[in-house]
């Protein structure tokens, strides 16, 4: 009526009615809307082939070039077109109205297109319905046009309406022709939605790791290979050494702190290898500290950090040390109880670093009150009592009324320090001691002597304890050695204090065992399956540990059977030989250690019939004590 053409899309079936009549069915659709929108998208196109060819530099390319030139030329834009179409970012580009010129089919697909012909020619308005996204992204495009910069990776937030959340990596480009005028923007968008999801997941497990580590038990140190300094450190790590984190980060500050001694052990160790090693502390001492060591690589297998989990051993190599020292002195105490308490004395100070060592014993001879004073030096002396009370500062443990050890300060008592001779001979600034308890009297102490004030740990209380204990130990058998007339009665009572004493450390040692051995086997027991890979394997260490210990300890028992011949032997036909060179194979490494040598002449075989398992411990002690008492370097 009005003068214009409607386009229609015509399906015809044919159809035969109940008389039998052929009839035919015509179905009329309008697609009036899609064949303005092809004429639209033509016209476009002719548009930016007009453009293309009013750009003087392609229009005077192709008067130049042949046909061939053009055919690739064309060849290379369909193949740019596929590309787009085929890439999974999604495309757009818009005239500088913000009218669409183009886009690829995810991005028709993104905003809920069938076809690019419905995005072409049309502006967001009609495509976005949310406002504010709307003017938020005309107003970035516009930007990009005015300005003639390029936006890149911009992260956008796309929310729809069934609930859906959509990341995305924006870009967006101003398109400019041959005299550098912007003609559009071109814009560029890529899904990054699981991509933002795994790297939320991935901080979240970052947090709960990052908490986990700062909660541990175990110190952690990750110490970067490049750089050659610290750079993470947990709390317990800065517990354990009372050490600001900036004195750890610093270029080899880690190092810096081992012993000199224990560097060597840090050299070519392999992933994953247990060390033990001593690092000195914020006080000045050096504490020990055992872990693993886990190697982290970049992706060509390069070294690129070094990680520590750590734990303090400090205390078990107390125990350790103090036992092969008490262990090596009643090897070697003879009838001389004063040289018996020298060695204990030296032991006591050596442990603790300190520069001298009294022990002080009270006695009432014919009425009249002396002390009896043995030192690490070598010296026994013996005080009246007025002397004692005018000279010697450590009178003042006489007058406490604990048994545990204390630490006094030159400074509480000045007067009385000036005159006492011990005090002036080394320049001591401070004394830690205790009483010693013999037969439910208080009529002994042990203290020693310090230059410089020192840090008093708990190894030092454990240290002090059980010297005073080894001491009265001593005391006694030495007063039943001296008061028994008959030679075995006086051997046999020896022999029973030194029971009594192995029982006594054995004791201390089984106490803490079956606490740590208990709580270990309950934790992989019940709790294994909520702890991660490396916990677990601390745990398994300290089980081993605790077994060890525990052989250990048993051994020591084992041992004081010996005087009560309550022991049963398993005698088999061995080769001895074969035993012998196992034994110093054995020792081998701690001989080398101690830069000594063992040299072994014996028979190929020796068969006879002997406890294997006692004989063993038999060689182990007879050739691996000289090796601990020998001087290094010795043969």
């Amino acid at each position: 009526k009005e003068g214009h053409f409607f386009y229609f899309e015509l399906k015809r079936k044919e159809l035969i009615s109940e008389r039998y009549q052929e009839k035919v069915l015509l179905i009329f659709k309008d697609i009036s809307n899609q064949k303005k929108v092809e004429r639209s998208y033509h016209e476009l196109q002719n548009q930016f082939e007009e453009t293309i060819n009013s750009i003087p530099e392609i229009r005077f390319w192709k008067l130049l070039s042949d046909k061939r030139q053009v055919h690739l030329v064309n060849q290379s834009y369909r193949m740019l077109q596929n590309v787009i179409e085929t890439i999974p970012h999604l495309i757009a580009w818009k005239d500088i109205n913000l009218t669409y010129l183009g886009c690829n089919k995810n991005y028709a697909h993104f905003l809920g297109f069938e076809n690019v012909v419905d995005i072409i020619g049309k502006t967001d308005e009609k495509l976005i319905k949310n406002k504010n996204r709307r003017i938020s992204l005309n107003q970035k495009e516009v930007n990009v046009m005015v300005t003639g910069s390029t936006e890149y990776h911009l992260i956008e937030n796309w929310s729809f309406k069934d609930g859906r959340t959509k990341w995305l990596d924006a870009n967006r480009i101003p398109i400019k022709d041959s005299n550098n005028i912007v003609r559009g923007v071109l814009i560029s968008y890529e899904d990054i939605t699981d991509k933002k999801h795994t790297q939320e997941q991935l901080e979240r497990s970052e947090e709960r790791y990052r908490s986990l580590i700062d909660t541990s038990s175990m110190g952690i140190v990750e110490y970067d290979v490049k750089k050659k300094k610290v750079v993470f450190l947990n709390p317990k790590i800065l517990s354990l050494l009372d050490l600001e984190a900036r004195k750890l980060k610093v270029r080899k500050g880690f190092y810096k702190l081992i012993h000199p001694k224990d560097l060597h052990k840090f050299y070519n160790l392999p992933d994953k290898e247990k060390i033990e090693f001593r690092i000195l502390n914020n006080s000045g001492n050096y504490i020990w500290l055992r872990g693993s060591i886990i190697k982290i690589y970049d992706e060509v297998n390069k070294l690129i950090k070094i990680r520590f989990w750590l734990k303090n051993i400090t205390e078990r190599k107390i125990y350790e040390k103090l036992s092969e020292e008490l262990s090596s002195n009643f090897l070697n105490f003879t009838a001389d109880f004063q040289k018996n308490i020298q060695l204990l004395l030296k032991s006591c100070c050596k442990l603790l670093n300190g520069d001298l060592a009294l022990y002080i014993r009270k006695e009432i001879v014919d009425g009249k009150e002396f002390y009896k004073i043995v030192t690490s030096e070598n010296e026994y002396l013996v005080y009246d009592l007025d002397f004692f009370q005018e000279n010697i500062f450590a009178q003042i443990f006489f007058q406490e009324s604990t048994e545990f050890p204390k630490l006094h300060k030159r400074r509480e008592n000045p007067s009385l320090s000036k005159r006492d001779p011990f005090i002036e001979r080394i320049d001591a600034k401070a004394i830690y001691g205790k009483q010693i308890r013999s037969q439910n009297k208080l009529n002994s102490i042990l203290c020693i002597f310090f230059k410089q004030i020192p840090n008093i740990l708990k190894e030092f209380q454990i240290v002090v304890i059980l010297t005073s204990d080894a001491i009265e130990i001593e005391r006694r058998r030495w007063e039943v050695q001296k008061s028994l007339e008959d030679q075995n009665k006086s051997l046999n009572e020896i022999n029973k204090l030194k029971t009594e004493l192995l029982s006594r450390i054995s004791h201390e040692l089984k106490t803490p065992l079956i606490s740590i051995k208990g709580f270990t086997d309950l934790l992989l027991n019940f709790h294994q399956d909520n702890l991660d890979y490396y916990i677990v394997s601390i745990l398994k260490e300290i089980q081993k540990g605790s077994n060890r210990l525990e052989v250990l300890i048993r051994s020591m028992i084992e041992s004081s059977k010996l005087d009560k011949d309550r022991v049963r032997l398993n005698r088999k036909k061995e080769n001895l030989s074969f035993l012998i060179e196992y034994c110093v194979d054995a020792l081998r490494t701690r001989a080398n250690l101690r830069q000594q040598k063992i040299s072994l002449e014996i028979p190929e075989n020796i068969y006879t019939l002997f406890d294997k398992e006692r004989i063993y411990e038999v060689l182990y002690n007879l050739i691996g004590i000289p090796l601990i008492t020998h001087p290094i370097t010795e043969q």
